[in-house]
């Protein structure tokens, strides 16, 4: 029977517990993962004005990359985080003024129910429901306070990603297992992939809203 060597065993056994720290790391920072998927496409939406700014108009990199990074957050976070803060604010004003909600609701479903003869929803039904909306409010806090931490740590890896966008290139086409024709046709397929989702999704939402503002 042929012996082992240890120097493999050892090798074998350093691989493990590097996945094994991989998948532990990987389970407990789930919270950093739309964080970085989110800088990544951010960045391949990026990279194409970062390169004009810098190799057409001569700006410095990280002027560039500030002024960059503030104008997508005007353009795309800042009408979302206005959306958000009015919803918030009129969940907020429903959970504290619950009981008026809940009586206009009565009124609302009593005269249905008069005029049309049936039993659309019972008092118990409305006051669950009143209660379990005064439950979901902390979570809703919770799911806001996660966001705005989502969205600072991706403007964190943004700002590095643009401003070692160089160094990442040469570091990627230098030690990926692949030919350097190879990786450019992988860029160009996950840049396009980026870029149909990220832009054609958006579109797509206001053009549906357009249609259904108009059709109401």
């Amino acid at each position: 029977m042929q012996q082992v060597n240890h120097g493999t065993i050892r090798q074998l056994s350093f691989y493990a517990i590097l996945v094994f720290l991989g998948v532990f790391l990987f389970l407990k920072l789930d919270n950093f993962l739309p964080a970085l998927l989110g800088s990544v496409t951010m960045y391949v939406l990026l990279d194409r004005p970062l390169y004009y700014l810098i190799d057409k108009k001569k700006w410095n990199r990280r002027l560039a990359v500030i002024s960059l990074m503030l104008a997508s957050f005007i353009i795309v976070l800042l009408p979302i985080s206005l959306f958000i803060d009015v919803l918030f604010n009129k969940i907020d004003y429903a959970a504290q003024h619950s009981k008026e909600v809940v009586s206009g609701l009565k009124l609302f479903l009593s005269n249905i129910e008069r005029d049309y003869h049936f039993t659309l929803i019972s008092d118990h039904d409305i006051e669950n429901t009143r209660i379990a909306f005064t439950q979901m409010l902390p979570k809703l806090l919770g799911a806001t306070f996660n966001s705005l931490f989502t969205v600072v740590v991706m403007y964190f890896l943004l700002y590095f990603l643009l401003v070692n966008n160089r160094e990442m290139e040469a570091w990627l086409y230098k030690n990926v297992p692949l030919r350097n024709e190879n990786i450019k046709l992988v860029g160009g397929e996950v840049q396009k992939l980026v870029m149909s989702n990220a832009l054609g999704i958006p579109i797509t939402a206001i053009l549906q809203g357009t249609i259904g503002a108009l059709s109401y």
